[in-house]
């Protein structure tokens, strides 16, 4: 392996393999601790892809094995296309080709990857040649055209502003002079890939933003439908225990002020959550509506309100439908159908105008036609 690329990187990685759809791909790139996006980059050869080595000796210390990993070129989700920007700028042409190493490694090998530091020049491209020796110096593998990535085709670099890196002053003829920052630990020679990473960088991020809508828009969808299948399951349910309203969502309401003020909070929206006593049962649900308050010189704030615990369900031994914080029990009862109740559910005709409410003095039941349990019917 070579020490990462030169360039004030932050200090951050990456993993881009959800890009592709693929739960189970696993490139084993790795620069600075970020995995490889598979992609077709550069030109001159195949790009995204490589060839790891380890080797072990055994207790004789005469063989080595070698185990090696190669990810394919795999191509992007469509809409998402591909950073091909190595190499794309020109270079200073010239020069001489230049060796390093050989860089020998020797065994004992105690972890289950080795490491080999090689000592390369800035933005200069290298082929590196692994072998594999024996004891007594004799080749047994060898592993050939092992390419150091360009700068742009690592995709756990993250490129410095170009604000750090650049620097612009001003000559006499009042024409700009551009220069490179030493501190950024860009060098001139090396402008042409910081430039060509900066643009595959970004172009990254843009892939990121434009998986991240559609993924969002996706589970958005899923959500959806999966309510719309469980309002449906929910609708053959009470269809099938007689109900004339088989939408699992009732609003239980008032249009007098008094008991409006005094039990607003445990009106509103009830949503079905299933069988209790052979008929459908309901709970008082948030249904989005949050409450306002306000100043008079402030704009107002919307704050959720608070569920207190009420159900809507049957009560056998009086034979009506009662509104009680327990379910299955007639303490803390304020609302209920006039009883007997001939409605198989709360939302059916026979209860229109049949709820009653307890005086606060007396606990006694008193009808009050301003009481409404509507059926909420879902439109398509």
């Amino acid at each position: 392996s070579s020490r990462p690329p030169i360039g004030a990187s932050r200090s951050r990685t990456f993993s881009w393999d959800h890009l592709l759809g693929q739960s189970n791909y696993n490139p084993q790139i790795s620069v600075g601790g970020a995995s490889t996006l598979p992609a077709n980059v550069g030109s001159g050869f195949r790009r995204g892809s490589t060839s790891s080595s380890a080797s072990t000796g055994s207790r004789r210390g005469s063989t080595s094995s070698t185990t090696s990993r190669q990810s394919s070129t795999t191509s992007m989700k469509s809409a998402l296309s591909q950073p091909q920007y190595s190499n794309t700028l020109p270079r200073a042409k010239g020069g001489a080709t230049k060796q390093v190493g050989p860089i020998r490694v020797q065994p004992p090998f105690i972890n289950g990857s080795i490491t080999i530091v090689v000592p390369v020049e800035d933005c200069a491209e290298y082929e590196f040649e692994v072998k594999f020796m024996a004891p007594r110096s004799k080749e047994v593998g060898k592993v050939s055209r092992i390419r150091l990535l360009s700068l742009a085709d690592v995709p756990g670099y993250v490129p410095p502003p170009l604000t750090s890196v650049m620097s612009i002053t001003w000559g006499t003829s009042g024409k700009p002079i551009y220069g490179v920052k030493t501190s950024s630990g860009v060098n001139a020679a090396c402008l042409p890939a910081y430039f060509e990473a900066y643009d595959a960088y970004t172009h990254r991020l843009e892939n990121e933003v434009t998986w991240l809508g559609r993924e969002g828009n996706r589970v958005t969808s899923l959500v959806s439908n999966t309510q719309n299948q469980l309002t449906s399951s929910q609708e053959e349910l009470l269809r099938k225990a007689g109900c004339v309203c088989t939408s699992p969502h009732l609003n239980f309401s008032s249009t007098d002020a008094s008991l409006n003020k005094k039990y607003g909070n445990i009106m509103g929206h009830y949503q079905f959550q299933g069988m209790h006593a052979e008929h459908p049962f309901y709970k008082l649900m948030d249904h989005g509506q949050p409450v306002s308050s306000s100043s008079s010189s402030r704009p107002s704030i919307t704050t959720p309100r608070p569920v207190p615990a009420q159900f809507l369900f049957w009560d056998k031994p009086h034979k009506q439908w009662i509104f009680a914080p327990t379910l299955g029990s007639d303490s803390g009862v304020e609302f209920g159908s006039v009883k007997p109740s001939l409605a198989k559910c709360p939302g059916d005709p026979p209860a229109r105008d049949n709820w009653q409410y307890k005086t606060s003095v007396m606990r006694r039941w008193k009808k009050n036609v301003a009481l409404k349990v509507t059926c909420e019917i879902r439109r398509n």
